[in-house]
């Protein structure tokens, strides 16, 4: 496993930034967490895009690197309700309109050239070595780490590369009729008013005690209402970056190389300030040479009849490729401050040079450069020994010591949580927070059994923090008893005979204004509340429901005169919204806001005019699917053991 952490912690960036160029491969933090090897390297087509395939291996890749990305919003994600909603599908699309797109390049001469892909791949940070620049050695070893060669890497991010040069002029320039633009418009600067009138749950929580009887069928009418989530018992021992924080330096020969390597940054920089005269032959150069050495250059080149030229100061490259000559820049850059010579002959002439100025920034020597080179060496030196540490524990796991001895042997802390679901809460032991840190820990630990080796694997793929862990016991999800729930069985019995209460007199209100009562007259017939007054624009609905008064959305959807009731987020009350007037939107009126929703309209278009015009590639590419295999597919992602 140690491979693998060291990939881990590592390319845990390369992800981010090649976004979907390494296919091949998922890094998690923890091992491949649905046991689905097999399937992985066979290698099955599932799909057809004209001559070339989509291989089993790159989809279920695709699919597990997207379930955890979603997971990480949604911790109670399992991968069966991520294929219900047509994960594996969406994964299986990108992937057809990325091989149509490569195709579509190498029919039309479509090419990305090496020199750009340099210049992109230069500027990830990944691939820097100590000294914050571009590192060969680095960039080689990442692709090492990931079992890419550099062909690969670059041959997937040129075809990314492509699809955007593809897709930009595909929906670049794209602009609707005025007069679909002025019709949208005009729709999204339309106001409404009306009334809103909201039945609360609150106001009907009064009436006898529940019996015995009804708390027993409600009870096991709402079993799911009290159902708790599978829980596990997870015993874990962190292994922290700072461990080896002041015990491990870089040696002399690391301190050596990285110096080398930034000997350009080290290096003396000399700079001059020169003025020079420029003329045509040889004997009037040195004439000009001498009569400078005995007055100024400048009294003797007006006595010649020119005038010198001084220069801002400059180094020896920039100097030479002015006078278009490096023999004399390198003849200037001999000369003391103060020197008066004849420089040499270019195509412009023979250069007389006085050198005015001498500056020499910089220069540092090994030992002068080490406080600079030390921070970054040392932290590479860190993590080289926590990697080492880690080998040694799975070397130790391998070996089939237990968790207990493991943790001895390193010196390590273990700690065992309650019974906590995948997100970390613990049902009976309401006061226990989960460390925020655990979180890519306790995904794993619900793909792993009891009787399952100690596992190693990254928590913190910025810092490396790192963690040994174990599942000493698993509680499958049941509902509690009914005893057990006690006064909350009660109260929730109360609060949802007071739901359907109002809900019933809201619909009663409904139902009036509908033949023709008035909102207020219906709420006093049903002795509630009276009504309050909601309007305003459609543009407003972007805000979201959260930042809008209760019902705001509903005043949109109705016919005027009319009303409609709907259940407010979160609650056990009702809102009943009644349109009272609607005022179409004057463009007119309000220019920079009709600007701007013509212009994204218009972006929306060609946005639309792209993804269009990737799905025509495809379709013209010619794309057949095979059923059995992406069936195989989900059936291995939901049962890795019925492989």
């Amino acid at each position: 496993m140690i491979s693998f952490f060291r990939k881990a912690l590592s390319s845990w960036l390369a992800l981010g930034l090649f976004g979907l160029i390494l296919i091949a491969f998922l890094v998690t933090g923890f091992g491949s967490p649905f046991g689905m090897e097999s399937l992985a390297t066979s290698g099955e087509t599932v799909a057809k895009v004209g001559s070339s395939r989509v291989d089993s291996a790159s989809l279920l890749a695709s699919v597990q690197r997207d379930f955890e990305r979603t997971k990480q919003e949604r911790p109670e994600l399992t991968m069966a309700q991520y294929l219900a909603a047509g994960g594996l599908e969406d994964q299986l699309q990108r992937l057809i309109l990325d091989h149509a797109v490569d195709g579509f390049a190498n029919e039309e001469g479509i090419t990305i050239s090496r020199r750009l892909v340099d210049r992109e791949l230069a500027k990830i940070s990944l691939f820097n070595g100590p000294t914050g620049k571009f590192d060969p050695d680095r960039y080689q070893q990442v692709l090492q780490q990931n079992k890419l060669t550099d062909a690969e890497a670059r041959g997937q991010y040129s075809r990314e590369l492509i699809a955007k040069m593809i897709e930009l002029p595909a929906g670049a320039g794209t602009r609707l009729p005025d007069q679909i633009a002025l019709a949208y418009t005009t729709v999204q600067l339309e106001t409404r008013s009306g009334l809103v009138a909201t039945v609360s749950a609150s106001g009907f929580t009064g009436g006898a005690a529940p019996t015995e009887a009804e708390l027993k069928s409600f009870y096991a009418a709402n079993t799911s209402r009290y159902t708790v989530p599978e829980t596990r018992v997870v015993r874990y021992a962190l292994i922290a970056p700072d461990r080896f924080a002041g015990k491990v330096q870089p040696s002399p020969q690391d301190i050596e190389a990285a110096y080398k390597a930034n000997a350009a940054k080290f290096a003396k920089s000399e700079k001059r300030t020169l003025t020079q005269v420029i003329v045509p032959d040889q004997n009037a150069a040195n004439a000009l040479a001498a009569k400078a050495k005995s007055s100024t250059l400048a009294d003797a080149a007006k006595g010649a009849g020119t005038e010198p030229a001084t220069l801002k100061p400059m180094d020896k490259a920039a100097y030479a490729s002015i006078a278009t000559a490096p023999a004399i820049a390198d003849a200037a850059f001999a000369a003391n401050q103060g020197d008066v010579l004849v420089a040499g002959k270019s195509a412009l002439g023979w250069h007389v040079v006085k050198v005015d100025a001498v500056t020499v920034t910089g220069g540092k020597t090994l030992e002068q450069a080490k406080a600079e080179l030390l921070p970054d060496l040392t932290k590479r030196a860190e993590t080289e020994a926590m990697l080492d540490l880690v080998a040694k524990i799975e070397e130790s796991i391998d070996d089939g010591e237990t968790l207990d001895a493991v943790a001895k042997a390193h010196g390590l802390t273990l700690v065992e949580t309650p019974a906590i679901t995948a997100s970390g809460i613990a049902p009976d032991v309401r006061s226990y927070v989960s460390p925020k840190e655990l979180a890519p820990l306790l995904k794993e630990a619900f793909t792993s059994e009891v009787d399952d080796d100690p596992i190693v694997g990254v928590l913190d793929q910025k810092t490396g923090l790192s963690a040994l862990y174990d599942v000493t016991k698993v509680n499958v999800s049941a509902p509690r008893p009914m005893a057990a729930l006690g006064e909350q069985l009660k109260q929730d019995f109360i609060n949802d005979r007071a739901a359907k209460a109002a809900k019933k007199a809201a619909n009663a209100v409904l139902a009036r204004v509908n033949k023709g009562a008035s909102l207020s007259a219906a709420l006093a017939a049903e002795k509630l509340s009276g009504a309050r007054p909601l309007s305003g624009n459609r543009m407003d609905l972007s805000k979201g429901p959260a930042a809008l008064p209760e019902g705001f959305g509903t005043l949109f959807e109705l016919a005027r005169g009319k009303a409609r009731m709907s259940e407010l987020p979160g609650k056990a009350d009702y809102a009943i919204v009644w349109l009272d007037s609607i005022t179409p939107g004057d463009p007119k009126t309000n220019k920079p806001v009709s600007d701007a929703l013509s212009q994204q309209l218009n972006r929306s278009l060609g946005g639309e005019y792209a993804d269009q015009f990737l799905r025509a590639i495809s379709t013209r590419a010619g794309v057949s699917r095979n059923a059995e295999t992406i069936a195989k597919v989900k059936r291995g992602l939901t049962n890795p053991a019925g492989l």
